[in-house]
């Protein structure tokens, strides 16, 4: 089975950034644990994103293990495409705002 590109949008990275940065405040490593949690999600969607769910039309969604965030995107042809890595709770509406 090949192996999809993955490619984070510039808002993505940004979601990355405050999560990292938020859970280094809380405790120290604690930002780096939330890096190996959204790799091996990142990994699991590269080998095989249509198996994620669909989140609606346009987007599919999976959760990390242990931080509550999502990762939503979408398949275009061998890419897969990050459009934001958000907490679950956050209301995910400001996807379609990142469509564009």
């Amino acid at each position: 089975m090949p192996t999809f590109r993955l490619t984070l949008r510039d808002e993505a990275e940004s979601d990355v950034d405050a999560a990292y940065e938020w859970y280094e405040l809380q405790r120290p490593g604690l930002g780096a644990e939330f890096l190996v949690a959204l790799d091996d999600v990142v990994e699991r969607v590269r080998r095989g994103p249509r198996s994620q769910p669909r989140f609606d039309s346009r987007f599919r969604c999976t959760l990390l293990k242990r931080f509550p965030y999502a990762v939503y995107f979408t398949i275009e042809g061998d890419c897969v495409i990050v459009f934001a890595v958000l907490h679950a709770k956050r209301d995910a509406s400001v996807l379609g705002e990142r469509i564009s």
